[in-house]
């Protein structure tokens, strides 16, 4: 069965428990790198990388209603993620190959996905939010995506995600770190340190996913498996739930069942895909008992059913 890299493995976190992050004002620090890209014309999706002579412009334009310090500060190796199609995108993943003078490459991937927009989020009367902020690129829109995170049209000043990647584990323990205690300039540091040491880097966009559940790109980061793994895991716990309910199961039964889940094994650093199934699904049942002991056994079966009873969306690869 196919195994997944501790890379991955860090990219798996940062969508288990992604946040918003508001950056601090900072020194500005010149890097000048050379930047080569890989995108996706075919399917309405361009990377503008700054040499680009509209950068400036679009990037300007992008940041008029909320200026963003770090955005400004990383323009030099980062890129505007554009969508020129007639679909939303609700989520992508960018990776960064770093050469060194040296010779040494290592790598960086930056972005998410907005999961609510294939769990059928939405309250009734209401735009579903996923299709409009977060990682949400609607048509003929663009993104601002960086090693330091990522901010679109309809973000208000604040920069979403970081990046992850690295082999190195010291480094994604001190970005982790950084961001659980809200050191935004000391995060911003260490993702910067290895872009300041490069000569040159090629962007790539590895995948990305549309607001009908598609996938596009040749996805070396595994992003489509994470997410389709992600999807299930939560459709399959609500609905295990729902069928508990529909058996006149009590709601000790049910609770016993969820904190099963809850309490099974972390699987280790190298996971096949039954693994991370599993670390999804344990997570959701964390969450389940969270809001029992925030609300009570009824409302948050309550919660369950309703999310049960949604559109699913079936995500599948072009």
């Amino acid at each position: 069965m196919k195994r997944i890299t501790f890379s991955v493995f860090a990219s798996i976190l940062l969508l288990i428990a992604s946040a918003s992050i508001l950056w601090m004002t900072r020194e500005a620090k010149a890097v000048s790198v050379q930047i080569n890209i890989k995108d996706l014309p075919e399917y309405g999706l361009k990377l503008i990388a700054p040499t680009d002579p509209t950068f400036d412009g679009k990037l300007s334009t992008l940041l008029r209603n909320h200026p963003n310090s770090v955005a400004e500060e990383s323009k030099p190796y980062s890129v505007l993620l554009e969508n020129t199609g007639k679909k939303t995108v609700v989520g992508y993943r960018l990776r960064w190959d770093l050469i060194k003078a040296d010779g040494t490459v290592s790598m960086r991937q930056a972005g998410g996905v907005n999961m609510g927009a294939f769990m059928d989020e939405a309250r009734p009367g209401l735009e579903n939010p996923s299709l409009s902020s977060g990682f949400a690129i609607g048509p003929r829109a663009m993104a601002f995506v960086s090693p330091a995170g990522s901010l679109g049209e309809n973000d208000n000043g604040g920069m979403t995600g970081y990046a992850s990647g690295s082999k190195d584990r010291a480094a994604l323990d001190r970005l982790r770190q950084s961001a659980k205690d809200k050191r935004y300039p000391s995060l911003a540091d260490v993702v910067i340190a290895d872009i300041q040491n490069c000569t040159s880097m090629t962007v790539s966009l590895d995948g990305v996913f549309f607001e009908d559940g598609t996938f596009v790109g040749p996805d070396t980061t595994e992003f489509f498996v994470m997410v389709e793994a992600r999807v299930n895991a939560r459709r399959d716990l609500m609905q295990e739930i729902a069928f508990a309910v529909e058996r006149k199961r009590s709601m000790d039964a049910i609770f016993d069942y969820i904190n099963e889940v809850a309490s099974s094994p972390l699987p280790v650093q190298k996971m096949n895909q039954g693994d991370l199934y599993n670390l999804f699904k344990r997570s959701d049942a964390e969450e389940m008992l969270r809001m029992k002991a925030a609300l009570s056994s009824q409302k948050a079966v309550g919660m369950a059913l309703q999310q049960s009873r949604k559109a699913w969306s079936k995500l599948r690869k072009l």
